[in-house]
């Protein structure tokens, strides 16, 4: 009588795709790119794995009305997740922000948030958040263009149906006196934009590995 043969489950030999500190801690972090497409509805952002020429390499305006501290973007990236998946950990999003006013004698000042949720096609569900720091400029005429690496816990498991949508909302702040300008950087290629490091919004999920 032979003996028999004993194959290996994929999810076994799956174990080789993760380095030592996602199997230590049970997290593997995908990384998204946050982008602007089209179709015949429109423009809509999502988030992918892969860098593509985007519609527009950022968001941007001006308001000339001595617009107080408040939103000037407030976009939502998304990715429909095929599969159930859950998240737990430390999510990292890039934020390039810019800003100035038009006068040197006040500072414009500004801000971000970045939101992690979940959208079920009906009602969205905000899972963590987190804010920048403040910063300022005296410019009348040049960028305060900063990278904004935030930090975001998601510090209990949050499970997500095949279908679902993964949602990263990202709001900008600025204010000022007399005219405000800004710009929102989500270029997955990376093109030059003013005086940014680099031009890519970007963001680090951590997905629960099924070890």
């Amino acid at each position: 009588m032979g003996v028999p043969i004993k194959y290996r489950q994929s999810r076994e030999t799956s174990l080789t795709n993760y380095n030592y500190e996602e199997i230590s801690d049970g997290t593997g972090r995908v990384l998204y790119y946050a982008g602007a497409v089209t179709d015949s509805t429109g423009e809509d952002f999502v988030l992918v794995t892969s860098p593509f020429y985007a519609k527009s390499p950022d968001s941007s305006g001006n308001d000339n009305s001595s617009p107080s501290l408040g939103i000037r973007e407030d976009l939502d990236f998304d990715v429909e997740l095929n599969l159930p998946r859950s998240i737990k950990g430390d999510a990292i999003i890039t934020i390039p922000f810019g800003f100035h006013g038009n006068s040197d004698a006040t500072p414009a000042t500004g801000y971000v948030i970045a939101k992690i949720r979940k959208w079920d096609g009906t009602s969205e569900t905000e899972i963590a958040s987190v804010q920048s720091e403040t910063t300022s400029t005296n410019s009348d005429s040049n960028y305060n263009d900063q990278i904004y690496a935030l930090k975001i816990p998601i510090t209990t498991l949050q499970d997500f149906k095949a279908g679902e949508t993964l949602r990263l909302t990202i709001q900008a702040y600025a204010g000022g006196t007399g005219r405000i300008f800004w710009r929102l950087g989500h270029d997955p290629m990376d093109r030059t934009l003013g005086t940014f490091d680099t031009s890519q919004l970007r963001a680090q999920i951590p997905f629960v590995l099924d070890l």
